[in-house]
């Protein structure tokens, strides 16, 4: 297709990165195809974030772990927060070959929600991609007697 001013326009999702070449029919039979100069198109990392319990206790220390395909080892990932204003950075981790690791304290009330962002380094083949989201509400710390501390039952 064409937009306005007679450039080839096509939106196409891709799974893995690759050159891509348009080419047209000519108008008759006898006119030659025409064909586009390759472009370049990268594809976005897949990335998933996980966490064993999305309802810790609150004050304990919880772990987020992502995975990200391909693996790109040694780049860099950041966790954030769901914000008002968009997403803000809690903190950095380098890859190793199973991904990445943050660990923070789960000390809030109420929930919040984190996703795993993916940095580009120079010269990756890929696009920078986001995790799945996760919605964590820590609950209240509970007594030796099993009862939820600071409120009722």
């Amino acid at each position: 297709e064409t937009n306005d001013e007679g450039v080839f326009v096509a939106a196409v999702k891709v799974s893995a990165s690759a050159e891509y070449t348009a080419v047209a029919p000519g108008e008759t039979n006898e006119d030659p195809e025409v064909t586009s100069a390759p472009v370049t198109v990268l594809a976005k990392v897949d990335m998933t974030a996980r966490t064993r319990d999305l309802s810790p206790e609150r004050g304990t220390k919880i772990e987020i772990t992502a995975r990200m395909k391909p693996s790109y080892p040694g780049s860099e990932a950041v966790l954030q927060r769901k914000k008002d204003s968009g997403w803000g950075n809690v903190m950095k981790d380098k890859a190793t070959d199973t991904g990445f690791k943050f660990k923070l304290k789960a000390n809030w009330k109420g929930k919040r929600i984190f996703r795993v962002t993916w940095i580009k380094p120079e010269g990756a083949d890929h696009e920078p991609g986001s995790s799945n989201r996760l919605k964590i509400k820590p609950k209240k710390p509970r007594d030796d007697d099993g009862r939820n501390r600071g409120g009722r039952g």
